[in-house]
């Protein structure tokens, strides 16, 4: 038996119609993001509404995920799209190593080499613009 809500595979028209039917005035604060629809909140959603959300198969993420519209939203449904969702590995399965820690280089490369490096920048841009003249616009 699966615990996955059913309504997690319904297309985003069935969602939209099941989330005017069950929250009509929460509507305009629904978003659109490729399929995927996201449902947008000044803070924390009350109780009732987070669980209406649940049942109508939406999932709560901590990171913000920006709209293209420029508004940012915590609740998403995938319309039956598929969710990738990282696996974490027990403790006793996962050998864990000591951090590495990067020190700055002791000695600066010498100019000379820093001369060659800039030269050879401007020598590729130099025969980036030429193919651009040459390729047709």
């Amino acid at each position: 038996m699966s615990d996955r809500n059913p309504n997690r595979d319904l297309p985003a028209d069935q969602v939209v119609h099941l989330f005017a039917k069950n929250l009509p005035e929460l509507v305009e604060n629904l978003g659109a993001d490729r399929e995927w629809l996201w449902f947008v909140s000044d803070g924390k959603p009350s109780e009732d509404v987070r669980t209406t959300l649940k049942e109508l198969g939406f999932c709560f993420t901590p990171a913000a995920h920006p709209l293209p519209d420029g508004r940012t939203a915590h609740w998403y449904h995938s319309c039956g799209g598929a969710v990738f969702r990282r696996r974490r590995a027990h403790t006793e399965q996962v050998e864990r190593k000591p951090a590495r820690k990067y020190k700055a280089a002791k000695n600066p490369a010498p100019r000379s080499r820093v001369a060659e490096s800039s030269n050879i920048n401007s020598d590729a841009l130099a025969q980036l613009e030429q193919l651009a003249a040459i390729l047709p616009t």
